[in-house]
């Protein structure tokens, strides 16, 4: 796990808000941009892809 991700993942504990998911996304996506590499944003991608599914699978109680 890099640093983007983990930043991601601090700030997502802050702010749990599923409407607030897409907002810290991008502006981690930014800061990627601006200081990053693309192994970095792949990361970020698939660890937000992860998070989606695992709280799409717990809002419908699919085990």
């Amino acid at each position: 796990m890099n640093n983007f991700v983990q930043y991601y993942m601090d700030a997502r504990k802050k702010d749990s808000k599923p409407e607030n998911r897409q907002l810290i996304f991008t502006a981690v996506a930014r800061s990627i941009a601006e200081m990053g590499t693309i192994e970095d944003l792949k990361s970020l991608v698939s660890y937000y892809e992860s998070e989606w599914g695992k709280n799409f699978d717990e809002e419908n109680n699919i085990a």
